[in-house]
């Protein structure tokens, strides 16, 4: 049996592949609260009971999440776990550093080879949606990234791992932001409620909460 994992900032989605063919896909929320031993119990009860080989492959875009699939994998019993990282030698070559895209990018990139031939486009729906370009000779172009939704920057905020690509336009959307000036002080007539809603939807949007002192800051003069 082989499993392969693709730990996005969103889901992790499992494939459960039995003599080359895909037999069950399940998909898990991605968070840093789950322990190794968290993650084995929901492997283990996920997972089909066979007598054969265990080996797996992961790709994550996620850090912190990592080492604890590995951990998790190897107290289950697998045995080759092949993890998934830019330099691993898959007959994609990246044409220039900055094509050098992440996990992601290189099994996207693979299975468009093995799949449906070169060149060609993958276009990636997750967490911000990708184009990856490859060309005829296996060269790995580069990534587009058009600009995250506000609900994709969150996901990155809180996961920590920004998509990866040639042309990263949401290279910077991860960063914690201040409110704008519209959550500032009021210096005329608005009123507390009118104030008090715009900035709480502001703050709500970013994902963070104001402290009671900003909080106090909103009141008009």
């Amino acid at each position: 049996m082989l499993l392969a994992i693709d730990v996005g900032n969103t889901n992790t989605v499992l494939g459960v592949f039995q003599r080359n063919a895909l037999k069950k896909i399940l998909r898990f929320s991605t968070t840093h609260y789950r322990t190794a031993d968290e993650w084995a119990l929901v492997l283990d009860r996920a997972l089909p009971k066979t007598r054969s080989e265990r080996t797996a492959c992961v790709a994550s875009v996620v850090p912190p999440v990592e080492p604890l699939i590995q951990q998790a994998l190897e107290g289950l019993g697998f045995g080759a776990i092949l993890t998934v990282r830019a330099g691993l030698k898959t007959g994609i070559a990246s044409t220039t550093t900055s094509a050098r895209g992440g996990a992601d990018r290189v099994v996207d990139a693979v299975a468009l080879k093995e799949m449906y031939g070169l060149p060609g486009i993958v276009v990636d729906f997750g967490t911000a949606t990708t184009f990856d370009v490859v060309s005829a000779k296996g060269e790995y172009l580069g990534a587009s990234s058009p600009r995250a939704s506000r609900w994709g920057r969150n996901r990155f905020s809180t996961n920590g791992a920004p998509p990866a690509g040639g042309d990263q336009t949401t290279s910077g959307a991860h960063r914690q932001r201040t409110p704008s000036t519209a959550c500032r002080p009021a210096s005329s007539t608005a009123t507390w409620g009118s104030r008090k809603a715009s900035c709480a939807a502001r703050w709500t949007g970013m994902g963070r909460s104001p402290s009671s002192s900003q909080r106090a800051d909103w009141r008009p003069c």
